[in-house]
């Protein structure tokens, strides 16, 4: 927590759960924010903007929240980082590829939420398949299979859904600005 009291100086916002070059991309277009990420080991050999912090929210429920709770914003995929935004009503920019956000932010108020609309050689969003999903698709249309993850992740061989790194770090500050204007 010595890291999160020490960096609210500035704005402080928790990215989570994005591909961490987008986040980089974000912090370097907000050089007066601090961001605050998950730990990623991989990262050893990769130069991290100075306003870019790490704290290990692996360890237990209480990291998590506090890092949250502690964030002026949220920057996250469709997962629970917005959810707990939400309920503490701090600001929120979610991004959606896999799964429209219509069905997730209704009564998150407090959320912007950045709809991909991504159009791939073999799926496009929103399709309900993402990087790790195990379901039949949803589209009457596809091959009914078990997928192990996102075909079109698969294709490209990355572990995020590719409509999930078609969202710009463009869109994502834009409306990191409008959320943290708005509150």
């Amino acid at each position: 927590m010595v890291t999160l009291q020490y960096i609210l100086k500035k704005r402080n916002i928790g990215a989570m759960l994005i591909p961490f070059q987008t986040v980089m991309e974000v912090a370097q277009s907000c050089p007066d924010m601090a961001f605050v990420h998950s730990i990623d080991h991989s990262l050893r050999e990769v130069k991290i903007p100075p306003n870019i912090f790490f704290i290990d929210m692996g360890g237990s429920l209480e990291n998590y929240f506090s890092a949250i709770l502690a964030s002026d914003a949220v920057i996250s995929s469709d997962s629970s980082a917005y959810h707990v935004a939400g309920a503490f009503r701090k600001p929120a920019v979610a991004l959606f590829g896999p799964v429209n956000s219509a069905l997730r932010t209704l009564y998150c108020k407090s959320v912007f939420p950045i709809d991909a609309g991504y159009v791939g050689s073999i799926c496009s969003s929103p399709c309900g398949l993402n990087a790790v999903t195990e379901l039949n698709p949803p589209n009457p249309n596809a091959e009914a299979k078990v997928y192990d993850k996102c075909p079109e992740a698969e294709s490209k061989g990355t572990r995020y859904s590719p409509c999930l790194l078609s969202i710009t770090p463009s869109q994502i500050t834009k409306a990191l600005h409008k959320v943290l204007n708005a509150s």
